[in-house]
């Protein structure tokens, strides 16, 4: 269902390119030109390019859809509000091609259009863009504190087990873990600061530019947790007793 889904959504953009390419052709060759089939030539482009532009809004907005649907990384509840919202978004889309095809519709609405459904646009998009990052952030800041518990349970694992340790087998053994502490520290104040960063975004619907940044940061911030992933497996291993 996903491929399909995606197949359409190229498809439409690719529809959508064509369109906007014609609609700068005919508008280069017919613009101010008071003909009759000048402003029909004008007419029928802007309007065929409204409508390929919400069509490919609509086959993007099924995509984004049905990905929240399999996704098994965000909870229920936060799926359920964006499939809602993405569900509004539908609904003004689908306004908007009845408002474009009808008959009385003139050439200087199809233009004043074009502009108001881009801000439109705009806003979904960003909307999107935050609210995936913000479960995103949610659920790695679940995996750390997981992380946060396991940890705390070697350590008194170890603590339990420490007479059983030479010298410098308890001083490793506690160097590895106080760092590893360390890292799951620094990795929860990274996370605080992205988060700071997109509750600063998500109040400015004329700032997007969290978007490549903070997924770059997020990648960054789940190899980490890979690396103390492997780091605490590595723990769970005690050292032999060494032979008397």
């Amino acid at each position: 269902m996903l491929n399909e889904k995606k197949s359409t959504q190229e498809q439409q953009f690719e529809q959508f390119k064509t369109a906007k390419l014609n609609w700068r052709e005919t508008r280069e060759q017919h613009q101010g030109k008071d003909t009759p089939i000048s402003q029909t030539l004008l007419q029928s482009q802007a309007q065929t390019l409204n409508l390929k532009a919400i069509q490919a809004m609509i086959a993007n907005l099924e995509l984004n859809k049905a990905q929240f649907e399999y996704s098994q990384t965000i909870s229920q509840e936060v799926k359920e509000t964006i499939i809602n919202q993405i569900d509004t978004y539908l609904v003004y889309l689908q306004d908007q091609i009845e408002l474009i095809d009808q008959e009385s519709i003139k050439l200087a609405d199809l233009i004043g259009l074009a502009p108001q459904i881009n801000a439109f646009w705009q806003e979904a998009v960003n909307y999107l863009r935050l609210i995936t990052n913000q479960a995103q952030l949610e659920k790695l800041s679940e995996t750390i504190d997981t992380l946060d518990t396991i940890l705390a349970a070697i350590r008194q694992n170890f603590e339990e087990q420490s007479q059983n340790l030479s010298s410098a087998q308890k001083d490793e053994l506690a160097k590895k873990i106080d760092q590893i502490q360390s890292n799951l520290s620094d990795l929860k104040i990274g996370l605080e600061v992205i988060d700071s960063t997109l509750a600063i975004v998500g109040q400015d619907e004329d700032q997007d530019f969290f978007v490549a940044e903070d997924k770059a940061d997020l990648r960054i911030v789940k190899a980490e947790i890979m690396k103390i992933k492997q780091a605490i497996l590595d723990l769970t291993q005690l050292p032999e007793q060494p032979e008397s």
